[in-house]
């Protein structure tokens, strides 16, 4: 894909005002995404997909909403200032006509189907081996059906990415660009690079509450594994900061593809 910046200018995004027309579309984009994980959290917690179990969800999902809503806002803010942002979506809701290739997308699909499907290996050959009592109550309690996988894949797509690269990844860039910059006043590429690796690791480190929530026990070589299993977030990263973060979400939508339903029909 190559180590140029997108096509479509992230300097273009820049506005006089804040972006409502965005903000709204990626909270809509959150929207979705949790939704589409309610059945798959609901069958982690050893619950059905029944009318009142959904009932005592509402609150839980407007307070969701308002703190993705302030992660957006965030987002957009400082983006445009460090030279990451939304590219794409910037430029289609602004009405601008693009001819752009779709090369970039597809590259970025097939990176992130491949590191699904090296997280299968590895897990299945290197890892779960030697997690077997952790892993083996995770799959004497849990194992979500195949749609319920497809679904949750874009809660990984859209709302995480939101959370872990659009606010954490570039409050850390913006945060670094004062420490160290280029002479023209951008975030030096060890800013983004550290930016990236945080975040990284935040996103791994992310995975264990749920986890520990399902009873496994979190030893050493567990956190190892989900630490190394998640390290993917390494190239969502480093697609957001030279592509947008369309294509880290297109990244991570086939990589939880592979997991979670290619994954689910080898288990099953």
């Amino acid at each position: 894909m190559g180590a140029q910046t997108n096509t479509i200018s992230l300097e273009g995004q820049k506005s006089k005002g804040f972006n409502w027309r965005l903000f709204a579309f990626l909270l809509a984009m959150v929207t979705v995404g949790l939704l589409a994980l309610v059945p798959y959290g609901l069958t982690l917690a050893g619950q059905e997909l029944k009318l009142e179990s959904i009932s005592q969800l509402p609150v839980q999902f407007v307070s969701q909403l308002v703190l993705h809503g302030f992660l957006i806002w965030v987002g957009l803010k400082l983006s445009p200032r460090v030279g990451l942002g939304v590219p794409l979506l910037s430029s289609r809701l602004a009405g601008e006509k693009q001819t752009l290739s779709t090369r970039p997308a597809w590259l970025a699909l097939l990176f992130g189907l491949a590191a699904g499907i090296g997280i299968i290996l590895v897990d299945g050959y290197v890892f779960a081996p030697k997690v077997s009592v952790e892993l083996q109550i995770l799959g004497d309690t849990v194992r979500p059906p195949v749609w319920q996988g497809f679904l949750a894949s874009f809660y990984g797509a859209l709302v995480e990415e939101i959370m872990m690269r659009f606010f954490m990844m570039t409050v850390l860039v913006w945060i670094g660009g004062k420490i160290r910059s280029t002479a023209d006043g951008k975030p030096a590429k060890a800013v983004f690079w550290v930016a990236i690796l945080i975040s990284g690791l935040a996103f791994g480190i992310a995975h264990l509450p749920a986890a520990a929530a399902l009873g496994i026990n979190l030893s050493p070589l567990y956190i190892i594994r989900t630490l190394f299993l998640n390290a993917v977030g390494i190239l969502y990263g480093w697609l957001y900061w030279k592509r947008g973060l369309e294509f880290a979400m297109l990244a991570h939508f086939s990589t939880d593809l592979a997991v979670h339903v290619l994954g689910a029909f080898l288990l099953g």
